[in-house]
C-alpha cells in the first residue's frame, strides 16, 4: 500500500477504532459507600472536600493533581497555597464547578450526603471514603492512589504505614487501661464504637470507656467521666483550649487520670483525620501507655 493511500485511509481508521480505544480506557469504580460509576482515564484535575483526603492525596504522590481543597486543608505545607472551596460541612458548589474537576474526592465523616448528591446531579464524578478504623484508613489511602493513578506509590506508602501500625500493636500489653478521648468540652463529646479513635485506642492497648455506646460521637457530662474514673483522658482539642481543659480537670483530684498526671492534650488533627499522620497519633498514645509503666519506647 502506497504512502498516499495510507494518508487517505488514516482518518477512516481513526473514526472506526477511536471509540473502541476510548471504551477500553473506561473503568468502573465503586466508592466506600458502595456508589458505582464509570470513569475514563486517570483524573488530572481533582478537588478534595476534606482535610484528611487532602493529606492522603499528597501522601500517595498525587498532590500535583489537586486544583482546590476544603477549608482547614493545612497539611502538608503545599496544601495551604491551594484555593479553598469552603468548609467540608458546607462547601461552595459553584466554586467547585468553576474548577472544572475531573474528580471530586470526599469523606462521609464530614461531607453531607446532600452535598455529594448535588455534585453528582451536576454531572461531577465524586468518590467518597468512609474509614472507620486503622485498617479502613490504610484501605482508603490505597483506594485513592489507585483511583488517581498513583497506585504503586500508594501501595508502597500504605505498606510502610501498616508496618508502623503493626509495630505498635505488637508491643506486649499486660492489661487494658481505661481511657477516653474528648473532642469538645462544652459539652464533653467523645467517641463510641465504629469510630476511628475508638479503634485506635484499642489498637495500641487501651479500652475506650465508651466502646459500648450506641452513638458514634456521644455527648457526656463531666460528672459521668468522674464516676467512670478512667486512667487516661486524652484531650483532642486545639492547644490553647487543651491547656484550659487540663486545668479544668485539676478540680477532680480523685480521678485516676488526674492523680497520675495522665490528662494529656493531643493534636486533634492527628487523631480525627484518617490520613497518614494517624500513625503519629498511634505513637503518641502508645508512648503515653508505656510512660505510665516507666518503660522506654
Amino acid at each position: 500500500m502506497s504512502l498516499k493511500m495510507l494518508r487517505f485511509l488514516l482518518p477512516f481508521f481513526c473514526i472506526w477504532f477511536l471509540p473502541a480505544v476510548l471504551q477500553a480506557q473506561e473503568r468502573t469504580v465503586v466508592d466506600e459507600l458502595g456508589y458505582s460509576f464509570t470513569t475514563g482515564d486517570y483524573p488530572r484535575r481533582v478537588v478534595s472536600l476534606a482535610p484528611e483526603v487532602t493529606e492522603i492525596i499528597y501522601a500517595c504522590g498525587c498532590g500535583g493533581k489537586l486544583v482546590a481543597v476544603s477549608e482547614y486543608s493545612d497539611y502538608p505545607e503545599a496544601a495551604r497555597s491551594l484555593p479553598q472551596v469552603g468548609s467540608y460541612a458546607r462547601p461552595d458548589l459553584e466554586k467547585i464547578v468553576s474548577f472544572a474537576p475531573d474528580m471530586v474526592v470526599g469523606s462521609a465523616s464530614g461531607n453531607a450526603e446532600r452535598t455529594i448528591s448535588r455534585l453528582r446531579e451536576l454531572g461531577i464524578k465524586v468518590y467518597v471514603i468512609f474509614p472507620r478504623g486503622v485498617k479502613g484508613a490504610l484501605k482508603s489511602l490505597a483506594s485513592i492512589a489507585n483511583l488517581l493513578g498513583c497506585g504503586e506509590q500508594g501501595k508502597r506508602y500504605s505498606k510502610s504505614l501498616a508496618a508502623a501500625f503493626d509495630s505498635y500493636r505488637a508491643l506486649p500489653v499486660e492489661k487494658s487501661h481505661d481511657a477516653v478521648i474528648l473532642f469538645n468540652l462544652e459539652p464533653p463529646v467523645s467517641s463510641g464504637a465504629d469510630t476511628l479513635s475508638d479503634d485506635l485506642l484499642s489498637w495500641v492497648g487501651f479500652r475506650n470507656i465508651l466502646h459500648d455506646s450506641s452513638i458514634r460521637y456521644p455527648a457526656v457530662s463531666l460528672e459521668w467521666l468522674v464516676a467512670e474514673n478512667p486512667e487516661f483522658v486524652f484531650l483532642a482539642i486545639q492547644s490553647g483550649d487543651g491547656k484550659a481543659a487540663e486545668e479544668l480537670f485539676q478540680r477532680f483530684s480523685g480521678m485516676q487520670a488526674v492523680r497520675k498526671k495522665q490528662v494529656i492534650t493531643i493534636n486533634p488533627d492527628l487523631i480525627s483525620r484518617a490520613g497518614p499522620r494517624l500513625v503519629e497519633a498511634a505513637a503518641l498514645l502508645r508512648g503515653a501507655l508505656l510512660d505510665s509503666r516507666g518503660k522506654k519506647h
